[in-house]
């Protein structure tokens, strides 16, 4: 009995008794934010085996979030919404960056949005942000986004960047990184719109629409809170790092497969709008925002806006 006491002590002074975390980043901007955790897999505080995983596709990210798969994962905000209507375990921790949408066009006659009347505008989703952020901005603009121009589903966002590329579409929708690579293979093409500044404008607000954010599963922060607590810390400065050194985060994003350059992410960072907010501070921005898409669809928030109890720091 003495030498199977002795065994449990040692076992537990030593951590083999080791919390598993497991954070998902989805490929691209959004997991950009935390490349500084990634490429040094950080630990969250002593004896912790943290799992970091780079997801490919928003699609990969909700499969494994309604699976319970992951205790931590960065998302576009509308789907971290989603999610929550379905599954309530997971809650937003914090907004990590601000819209990244823009129209680019090698066309001189569109400085404003009613300057699209008329034209053929190809945009990459009909039912998510991009889709109904136009809508939304096209009305407000006293403008018919059936009638009043022809806006064209073709192409995702990763067919479309080399057709405006080649020269074969005049003007489309995309989101950076894309919209500086575009730009820098095509000197006709220029960034004609900006959905950030046009969506502050119409909404009377001081920032842009909250677009990508940091969800955490809520059983796991009431087991974990000081592990969820360093995490944020650590996520800040990672955001911060990536605001302050492009290159060498560029590089670091594309060591661990996020998809990025450090020239690209050098050159994108004006226009990636990437900065860290408490939920607290975050919830109003994403109430209205929020209530943006559900107005347009209310399948693009899940079907209803979430409460306050969605939000990590009204627990």
């Amino acid at each position: 009995m003495k030498k199977l006491l002795i065994i449990l002590l040692l076992t537990l002074t030593t951590g083999i008794f080791s919390v598993t975390v497991n954070i998902a980043a989805l490929k691209g901007p959004t997991g950009l934010s935390m490349v500084n955790l990634i490429h040094q897999n950080m630990e969250l505080g002593r004896d912790t085996d943290v799992n970091y995983n780079i997801v490919s596709t928003p699609d990969l990210v909700t499969a494994g979030l309604l699976s319970g798969d992951y205790d931590i994962a960065a998302l576009p905000t509308n789907l971290a919404s989603i999610i929550y209507n379905k599954k309530p375990d997971y809650i937003l921790a914090a907004v990590t960056g601000q819209g990244t949408l823009y129209v680019v066009s090698s066309r001189e006659d569109i400085k404003t949005f009613s300057d699209l009347k008329g034209k053929i505008v190809y945009n990459i989703a009909r039912t998510s942000s991009p889709g109904f952020l136009l809508n939304y901005l096209l009305q407000k603009n006293s403008l018919n986004p059936e009638t009043d121009l022809d806006v064209d589903f073709t192409y995702d966002h990763v067919a479309l960047a080399p057709m405006l590329i080649a020269g074969k579409v005049e003007t489309g929708v995309l989101p950076e990184p894309l919209v500086t690579m575009v730009l820098l293979k095509n000197p006709k093409m220029q960034v004609v719109l900006d959905f950030q500044k046009e969506y502050a404008n119409k909404t009377n607000s001081q920032n842009s629409y909250p677009l990508s954010c940091i969800v955490v599963k809520e059983s796991f922060y009431k087991e974990n809170p000081e592990i969820i607590k360093t995490f944020l810390e650590e996520l800040e400065q990672s955001i911060e790092f990536v605001n302050k050194n492009p290159m060498e985060a560029g590089k670091m994003g594309e060591e661990v497969g996020l998809g990025v350059t450090g020239p690209l992410v050098t050159k994108a960072l004006p226009r990636l709008n990437l900065g860290f907010i408490s939920a607290k501070n975050a919830q109003k921005s994403l109430s209205d925002y929020y209530t943006v898409l559900y107005n347009s669809d209310p399948k693009s928030v899940g079907g209803k806006i979430p409460g306050s109890e969605f939000y990590l720091e009204s627990k």
